[in-house]
């Protein structure tokens, strides 16, 4: 699945949602259907992008809403309040105020779990994995609560049934029962992390700001100087590639080079610290 998150700018906008995929015959790049989503800036809008072509859209204050890949609107629950959003294809699961909920792919509500969740995600034998705010507590559950790990996290992701959390000055690493694997501390504040099959990107606000890439064992890989700042987005491949967003520019960064092999200015890019999904 690809998601997108779209951040937050400081004035009100409409959001355009568009689609390009490769069918049939149709060369690459095909426009396929467009959408104008109505959506408050001060909110981040989830995208997920389903094998199907079938699209998923969700934020806090336009609700939930599932289009086929032709861009037909199949069902929306507009009064749901979005603050994440995943999708393995069969089941749609969400953060938001009113709990974690898990949905088919046909608008059918399968499960609540408690509220006040921001974060959620799955790991791959449908552990649903949430974290709760108010409680600074992540809780795992699957029909009922398996276990709870008391921790400030400031982002979750998940690779296979390995759940990495920062907390904004470490990265963490549990297993599937809530044990603790390993811990990365460090000593400037993490920006945002990017997780793949096989590797954990770290950006680090420092002087200069730099990248730091773990293998699933906690070990430091790699590091990049980074010489654009503020440094924000990040996205790792299965092969240990990383693409960073930082001064406006998204940067490529090649496991086995040392420095940045193409920059691209971007004039309008913002800074979101979330994760970028790339392949």
């Amino acid at each position: 699945m690809n998601k997108k998150v779209v951040p937050a700018v400081l004035i009100a906008l409409l959001i355009l949602v568009t689609l390009f995929a490769n069918r049939g015959n149709r060369g690459f790049g095909t426009l396929l259907w467009e959408k104008v989503v109505s959506h408050n800036p001060e909110t981040e809008l989830f995208v997920e992008v389903l094998n199907d072509g079938s699209v998923i859209i969700g934020s806090q204050n336009t609700g939930l809403h599932f289009y086929s890949a032709d861009g037909e609107l199949l069902w929306s629950n507009p009064t749901i309040r979005v603050k994440d959003l995943v999708s393995d294809g069969e089941k749609i699961t969400i953060a938001s105020p009113e709990g974690i909920k898990q949905y088919d792919t046909n608008g059918n509500l399968l499960a609540t779990y408690g509220q006040n969740y921001a974060f959620v995600r799955v790991l791959s034998d449908g552990t649903v994995i949430g974290y709760r705010m108010d409680e600074r507590k992540i809780k795992a559950f699957k029909d009922t609560l398996l276990w709870e790990v008391a921790i400030s996290a400031e982002q979750i992701e998940t690779t296979g049934d390995v759940l990495v959390v920062s907390t904004g000055s470490s990265v963490r690493a549990y297993d599937k029962t809530g044990s603790l694997l390993w811990s990365v501390p460090y000593s400037n504040k993490i920006m945002c992390m990017s997780v793949s099959k096989n590797y954990i990107a770290v950006s680090v606000q420092s002087n200069p700001p730099y990248v730091d890439l773990l293998d699933l064992n906690g070990n430091s890989v790699k590091q990049w100087s980074i010489s654009y700042t503020p440094i924000g987005s990040i996205g790792v491949t299965d092969y240990g590639d990383v693409c960073v967003v930082a001064g406006q520019k998204l940067i490529f960064l090649l496991k086995d080079l040392d420095s940045a092999v193409e920059r691209l200015s971007l004039i309008h890019i913002s800074e979101p610290t979330r994760p970028l999904y790339i392949s």
